[in-house]
């Protein structure tokens, strides 16, 4: 993990310090990272949850965890922070403390599910199809969707509707349905290469296919997805994730942290960070560090 430790000046790198366990860093694994609305830090790692309260990193643990790793951190709109296990169990935090919510070892089998919270549900994505389950009682049903390769990913929650993948389909979620919203040209996209993020009204997507990046635009609600120009500067690295902050969006990649800005529909460059280094997440803390 690497620490900024000053506010970013964005025609200049910024003062950098990698955060280690000698800095009281609780772990040397991480997998997720995560500011809450009070501005607290969450760190999914391979000993745990943690929260960082400024001062010192809090530990939150359940008796019913199997294992110690954790995965996955989301906040939903109660200010749950909630986080899942690669065995299949899914907790949440509450009042200071780590609640299990539900097991779904036997449907899962070992598999890493992505998910996403709208309105007290959780939506659950894996290799064989998606889940639907009540948060309030824990009913659970399968979202029927229509697919010949199986694997249902890079769910993203815009204008209150659940997006994700796949094949080669950007589909959404309606009246517990998966419609088709935007289809492919290329036969496949790799879901691990996706990312989808929002400005405003607008959905953006990113998937790295053929050996280069691609762009689309939806504008708007009425409008259908359409390609945009790749920038040459992220052209051929791999983006993990995208994130949008101070009105700019943060591409984390295999090689760095890109920062562009959204005008006159183009991505504009502005510079890149820890060029050298993955970067998988970023995250601002209240005290206006970035890590």
């Amino acid at each position: 993990i690497f620490l900024f430790l000053t506010n970013l000046i964005f025609a200049q790198q910024p003062v950098t310090i990698p955060f280690t366990e000698k800095e009281g860093l609780p772990d040397v694994e991480f997998y997720d990272l995560l500011e809450d609305s009070n501005g607290y830090i969450w760190l999914a790692a391979d000993k745990g949850l943690f929260r960082y309260n400024g001062r010192i990193f809090e530990n939150f643990n359940h008796p019913s965890k199997r294992g110690l790793s954790v995965f996955g951190l989301q906040e939903d709109a109660a200010k749950r922070i909630w986080c899942n296990t690669i065995s299949g169990q899914f907790f949440y935090v509450q009042n200071n403390k780590l609640h299990y919510f539900i097991d779904l070892k036997e449907e899962l089998k070992g598999q890493l599910p992505e998910y996403v919270i709208k309105d007290n549900i959780l939506y659950v994505f894996y290799e064989k199809g998606i889940f639907e389950i009540d948060i309030k009682t824990k009913k659970r049903k399968s979202i029927q969707c229509n697919a010949l390769i199986s694997y249902f990913g890079a769910p993203f929650l815009f204008k209150n509707e659940v997006y994700f993948t796949v094949s080669n389909h950007i589909k959404k979620i309606k009246q517990h349905q998966a419609t088709e919203v935007f289809q492919f040209q290329k036969k496949t996209i790799l879901l691990r290469n996706s990312s989808f993020w929002s400005i405003g009204n607008t959905l953006f997507f990113s998937s790295f296919y053929d050996n280069t990046q691609h762009f689309y635009v939806k504008k708007n609600a009425t409008t259908p997805f359409e390609t945009i120009i790749t920038p040459p500067e992220i052209a051929d690295k791999t983006i993990i994730r995208t994130i949008i902050k101070d009105n700019k969006i943060w591409f984390c990649t295999n090689r760095g942290v890109l920062i562009y800005k959204w005008n006159a529909g183009q991505l504009q460059y502005i510079t890149t960070y820890l060029k050298d280094e993955t970067v998988s997440k970023f995250s601002k803390d209240k005290n206006n560090n970035y890590w």
